[in-house]
């Protein structure tokens, strides 16, 4: 599975033309495709306190195999429900 992230302009005909290159001729793919305006993106960043561009600036950042998140512990014992 390959994740692509892009982003396009639509033309004056409110299309988006996408060439995605694939590994293999004549087989069949599946794609997921999620639009969001990207002034939706900044806007939902800015209300919730997160500087504008933030998640894309930094989503993927870290490019060392090696980091792996370090283990987290046992969840407490909570009392059972009647």
């Amino acid at each position: 599975m390959k994740t692509i992230e892009t982003t396009q302009t639509a033309g004056a005909d409110k299309l988006l033309h996408l060439t995605i290159p694939v590994d293999e001729a004549n087989r069949p793919y599946r794609m997921v495709i999620v639009l969001v305006p990207e002034s939706e993106l900044q806007t939902n960043c800015a209300e919730n306190g997160w500087p504008a561009g933030y998640f894309g600036r930094t989503y993927g950042s870290i490019q060392d195999e090696s980091f792996v998140r370090q283990p987290q512990g046992d969840y407490p014992e909570r009392l059972e429900l009647e």
